[in-house]
Parts: structure tokens; sequence; C-alpha cells
């Protein structure tokens, strides 16, 4: 499994462009507007892009069907995709911290507190989300079809999220001020727990893909 992680990493080490264009972007947010939680957002995004792209690069050329070949399982090559996914997103995590503090150092920090963690963290739950549909649809369908599954697929989110919102209104409660009392830890907690089921329920569903998958 070690050597599938270093073939991943040199794959994404060669999206140097792709890479260079992500960073120029989120300088010039960084120097211009001071905007972190668009940084946030927008690298996330662009990282979790680039890690499940790697499974693309495996099926190029009946790529795949050699991978399977070689002495890490199945099981193995499932496994490692999503320790990238995670590795990518504690990089993703890493690198908004660093924008932070270097917005912090050069006076622009225009958000409050609240804002930036909730930005953050909101970032964090989309890498999660969007590399846990996408792995095992790239699993299952080509790069194209992929596409427009998870297109679907968050349009559905999308969906849900607004008729949600008309619910709130309907009914006249305030989602703002429900988590503002709150308690924060058992957010987090909450939270934490939603995600780790939904990357189990991703991981077992990526299993079972590729366990049944002919190369």
């Amino acid at each position: 499994m070690k050597g599938l992680l270093i073939k991943d990493l040199q794959l994404i080490k060669s999206q140097k462009q792709f890479l260079g264009a992500v960073a120029v972007i989120s300088a010039i947010f960084i120097f211009y507007y001071g905007n972190i939680i668009f940084i946030a957002g927008y690298m996330t995004a662009m990282l979790s892009m680039v890690s499940v792209s790697t499974i693309s690069y495996d099926q190029h050329e009946n790529g795949m069907g050699f991978l399977m070949t070689l002495p890490p399982s199945r099981s193995d090559y499932v496994k490692e995709k999503y320790l990238l996914m995670l590795l990518v997103t504690g990089v993703s995590l890493a690198v908004s911290l660093l924008f932070t503090g270097i917005i912090v150092l050069m006076n622009k920090f225009t958000q409050g507190e609240d804002q930036v963690s909730g930005a953050i963290m909101a970032s964090i739950v989309c890498a999660v989300l969007v590399q846990s549909l996408m792995i095992p649809l790239n699993l299952k369908y080509e790069s194209e079809k992929s596409r427009v599954a998870v297109m679907v697929l968050m349009g559905a989110v999308y969906g849900i999220v607004f008729v949600g919102v008309s619910l709130f209104k309907r009914f006249h409660i305030d989602p703002d001020a429900l988590l503002q009392k709150a308690d924060p830890v058992s957010l987090l907690i909450i939270l934490a727990v939603i995600l780790s089921a939904m990357v189990v329920i991703s991981f077992l569903i990526s299993l079972r893909i590729i366990k049944k998958k002919e190369f």
C-alpha cells in the first residue's frame, strides 16, 4: 500500500501547472482581498479534485488491470485512496490555517473568528463529502460518467438543503440562533461522528465495487 501512496503523490506532484494556478489565485485573494473564507473553500475543493483524479489516471489505458496484478490487493487499493483523502484534507486544512496566519500578519484580516472557523469547518465537510461521493463513483464508472453522476448527486443534495431552508423559514426557525445556543464541543462531536460514518459507508461501497469489478 505504501507503493500505491507514493505513486499517487507522484501523480499529484506531476500536476504542477494546475497546483501553480491554484496557488496564484489563492495568493491574489490573500494580498488584495484578505479573504480566508474563499481560500479555505477554494483550496479544499481543488485539492480534493486532484486527489480523486488519481483514479482516472489509474484507469487510463487499462492501467487498473496492471495495478491489480501487483502485490497490493484490491482492498489495499481502496484503503490507499481513503488514506490519500485524509492526507489531502489534512493538507488543505494546514494550508488554510497557514494563509490565515499570513493574513493576520499582513493586518488584512477582515473576517470574524466565527466566520473563519465556520468556513474552515465547512471546507472540511465539503472535502469529505466530495471525495466520499467521487471515489466510489470513479471506481464504478469511467471519468465522464462519474462526473455526470456527481453532478446529479450534488444537485440532489442542493435540493435537500433548499427544501430544509424553506421549511425553516416556513416554521420561523432561525438555524443561526440554534447553532449559537448549541454547545460547540457537542457540535464538533456530532460533526465528527457524521463525517466518520460517511467515510466508512463510502469505503465499504468502494470495497464492494472494486471486488466485483473485472479489469
